[in-house]
């Protein structure tokens, strides 16, 4: 199964993982490469004091008052999730990585689905998809036919919430930064 699944069921498990309802993992074959979150060197693109959460294939860098929780791959999948949250409820940005995808795999998961756009964000091409009017997601596959999926619930926030979690989306950089879907 993959987070690209169009409709309900996508949505219920970025749902899930953002509610806490899977707990955190050690996800094995990365003991030696532990996840990090460390405050961000000053580079001037970023405010004072935002983290970086340097994990095994992605890094994406966000506010100093957000918490990090690593999350197991749904059943079935190989991979991680991540769940950025902020101090306001509504301020949650979801990362889940998958990969093990067979080649009928990729050809299926790289189709452009129902409700689905052709954009850009951080600096990638994407799909994206608004989601029941609230879910904002983007999709993004490797050449190393890893796939990305960057979920944020906040359609019905005011566009200040949005914007920040935008930030926060911009500086996501997966190691493979070459399109896997042309």
């Amino acid at each position: 199964m993959s987070y690209r699944q169009p409709g309900l069921l996508r949505c219920c498990v970025v749902a899930a993982l953002t509610a806490g309802a899977l707990s955190a993992c050690d996800l094995p074959g990365i003991a030696s490469s532990t996840p990090t979150a460390t405050p961000a060197q000053a580079s001037g693109a970023l405010p004072t004091g935002w983290q970086v959460y340097k994990g095994v294939d992605f890094s994406i860098d966000y506010p100093p008052d957000w918490s990090l929780n690593l999350q197991a791959p749904p059943t079935g999948s190989q991979g991680q999730g991540i769940v950025l949250s902020g101090p306001q409820a509504s301020d949650t940005v979801t990362i889940i990585e998958e990969y093990g995808f067979t080649d009928s795999d990729i050809v299926n998961l790289c189709k452009l689905g129902e409700g689905e756009t052709p954009t850009h964000l951080a600096g990638l091409p994407m799909t994206y998809t608004l989601g029941e009017g609230v879910y904002r997601t983007w999709f993004f596959m490797n050449s190393a036919h890893q796939s990305y999926s960057l979920t944020v619930l906040d359609g019905n926030q005011p566009q200040s919430v949005q914007k920040q979690h935008n930030a926060i989306l911009a500086t996501f950089q997966p190691n493979d930064m070459n399109p896997g879907c042309v």
